[in-house]
């Protein structure tokens, strides 16, 4: 082999390698989406989900089918819909999930979570669907539970979905995420 087969080589192995570790970063970093099996196996398992429709604040998700739902439409501010769901003998009094519209921005709703009994643990960027969205993890001074909220905001509303402090159920909550749509 000639040297300049072989140097041609050599930048052909150097820019694969250069273009694969990129890919991979990226990946990594959330960046490339290749449509992962993982998506495609929520979706499956979510099908046959009933649909829970607000009209009024223009949302929508799916939740298991042997959950229900009940709905506050007068919660106290800053909430102006409150939605709690959990397995149908579980959820008097409220539920394990609960999806909320509030009357604040982002930073009022992660101020208020700085204030009085509680405090942040942590806060992640995340998306649901291709909006912008926030993971917050926080705890009571008093207890050891923790609590797992996600913030979105849409307009002059924030979307809070929350799994509350019970754990046992985090595999089904991350599973309806990805079914919340605006439907307007």
């Amino acid at each position: 082999m000639n040297q300049k087969g072989f140097v041609k080589d050599i930048i052909i192995v150097i820019l694969a390698l250069v273009v694969a570790g990129g890919v991979y970063i990226g990946y990594s970093k959330g960046l490339i989406n290749f449509g992962s099996k993982k998506e495609s196996s929520v979706t499956n398992e979510t099908t046959d989900w009933k649909t829970y429709t607000n009209e009024k604040y223009g949302f929508e998700f799916k939740y298991p089918n042997n959950w229900a739902v009940s709905e506050s439409q007068k919660p106290s501010l800053p909430y102006l819909v409150s939605i709690s769901l959990g397995p149908k003998d579980m959820t008097e009094g409220g539920g394990f999930f609960a999806v909320m519209v509030r009357d604040q921005t982002e930073d009022q709703f992660l101020s208020s979570l700085s204030q009085g009994d509680y405090y942040i643990i942590s806060k992640t960027d995340v998306a649901i669907g291709n909006k912008k969205a926030v993971l917050c993890i926080y705890g009571r001074n008093d207890s050891s539970d923790q609590w797992k909220s996600i913030v979105m905001q849409k307009e002059e509303y924030l979307f809070e979905f929350s799994s509350g402090a019970t754990p046992y159920y985090g595999d089904i909550f991350n599973k309806m995420l990805p079914t919340f749509k605006f439907t307007n």
